[in-house]
């Protein structure tokens, strides 16, 4: 599947080390900074000899990242993150990435304002042919939001949050000297666009609706999102409220098999409710996000 990309700017890092030790004497050569992070790429400076250029590490912001969804009469999905750079945050934010595909048909894309010390500046918004891109740079305590719509309903994933870094200072003005050709190289790999930076799990339009257009396969569906939540994922901490969903998922399961409508309406009521009054307790949001969707979409589907 072709993958589209929601972006706030476009920059991602690749994580690309040369060798150490004996190669580090040759021009291109990348070591690491254990102390900053930063690349230190071996170049030949002006007057023959060797000297280094340092790289910033891209990936060293710390955000927060909170995702909501929720489903319209018309059965596309509304899409809402709200992310904030921590305090203690090394770097500010350069790109926040939403995997999704390209057949999601991404409508009303929108972004507001976003808050920082020195006061709001706006968070412009445009649609590409390929890419939807927010531009901004969030610094330290900085929060953004974005929003948009799309036919294609939420899955679990994760998003990339790049951070912003100088430019590579060189020592001097040899870089166009062919000698360097191999530290260009190296630069451009550590300092390019592709792969890298800290994850945050999220939602994003990776469902087509077509996986879950009978109640019965919505039901599989929620028990799969279920178990990755209480399971691998260990987002649903609490055994005990993992078995009680699974028995009302099941109790919904088992009336749909059966044709009856009353009872599984009564089901997805209470497993509804459930959600409802352990969200932020036992259910924390994005749990809720997913797992509320999708109980909207059955009720929908079964009718009144």
């Amino acid at each position: 599947m072709t993958n589209l990309m929601l972006l706030l700017r476009l920059s991602v890092l690749s994580f690309a080390v040369g060798n150490v030790g004996m190669a580090a004497a040759q021009v291109g050569s990348v070591r690491q900074d254990a102390a900053t992070g930063d690349y230190l790429v071996r170049i030949r400076t002006t007057d023959g000899s060797l000297g280094d250029v340092r790289v910033p590490a891209r990936n060293r912001v710390r955000g927060e990242v909170v995702v909501s969804t929720s489903l319209s009469a018309e059965g596309r999905a509304r899409y809402g993150y709200s992310f904030r750079v921590q305090s203690a945050s090394p770097q500010a934010l350069l790109t926040f990435v939403v995997p999704c595909s390209s057949a999601a048909d991404i409508r009303n894309l929108a972004g507001v304002e976003y808050t920082a010390e020195s006061g709001q500046r706006p968070l412009l918004v445009g649609k590409g042919e390929v890419e939807c891109e927010a531009l901004t740079r969030l610094a330290a305590e900085d929060s953004a939001v974005m929003s948009f719509a799309s036919a294609w309903l939420p899955s679990l994933t994760r998003a990339q949050l790049i951070g912003s870094a100088d430019m590579p200072q060189w020592p001097c003005e040899c870089w166009g000297d062919p000698a360097n050709e191999p530290a260009m190289a190296a630069i451009d790999t550590l300092d390019g666009t592709h792969g890298g930076g800290a994850t945050a799990l999220i939602l994003a339009p990776l469902r087509p609706q077509v996986l879950v257009a009978t109640p019965s396969a919505t039901v599989l569906h929620l028990q799969s999102d279920l178990w990755l939540l209480c399971t691998p994922l260990g987002i649903l901490t609490a055994p005990g409220i993992c078995r009680s969903l699974e028995a009302k998922l099941s109790a919904v399961g088992d009336a749909v098999a059966h044709g009856n409508a009353s009872a599984a309406r009564g089901a997805v009521g209470a497993l509804a409710h459930e959600l409802d009054a352990q969200r932020g307790k036992e259910v924390p949001e994005l749990a809720f996000s997913l797992l509320s969707f999708y109980v909207q979409r059955l009720a929908q589907q079964l009718g009144p």
